[in-house]
């Protein structure tokens, strides 16, 4: 190999890690951007005067709402107990044009948590974000999560009381 090809397989092999390096970085900007444009809303179940919702031990808990998502943002829900651990619930695809979604969580809490008030949380994730949060949910034991992963915005949260 002379030193002319030398110099241009090291000028070739720079302008690639640079343009990866460029593209990886502009992706993480979009990112950034699209967390900010995402809002969500939940309208049921109602409660009074800013109160909890009540949920009986084994009973389903749905709620429902409306959201704008940003581009490639996705909404999920979160059920936080009162140790402010983490679980990854669903995924709700929010209906076009008009935004509408519901989310059915099928228990909250164990044997022991009644009274206990959990919270939910309705999150936008970015596409890595949601990829962390699908992660976690197929983990093998299904177990919380002690943070939320960066690219996710809490969105809107209600709490819950977990009845007898």
């Amino acid at each position: 190999m002379t030193v002319n090809m030398a110099v241009i397989l090291l000028c070739t092999i720079i302008s690639t890690g640079s343009a990866i390096w460029s593209a990886n970085e502009a992706r993480m900007a979009n990112e950034r951007e699209d967390k900010n444009l995402s809002t969500a809303a939940i309208a049921q179940p109602t409660t009074e005067n800013g109160g909890c919702a009540s949920v009986e031990k084994g009973k389903a808990f749905t709620l429902s709402g409306t959201a704008k998502m940003a581009h490639g943002s996705v909404l999920w829900e979160i059920t936080q107990p009162p140790d402010n651990s983490m679980y990854i619930g669903s995924v709700a695809n929010p209906q076009s044009p008009n935004g509408n979604w519901t989310i059915t969580i099928p228990s909250i809490g164990a044997d022991e948590d009644a009274g206990a008030i959990f919270q939910i949380l309705v999150v936008s994730a970015t596409p890595n974000a949601a990829k962390a949060l699908r992660d976690a949910t197929t983990a093998k034991p299904y177990k919380a999560i002690k943070k939320i992963p960066d690219g996710v915005d809490i969105l809107d949260q209600m709490c819950v009381q977990r009845a007898n």
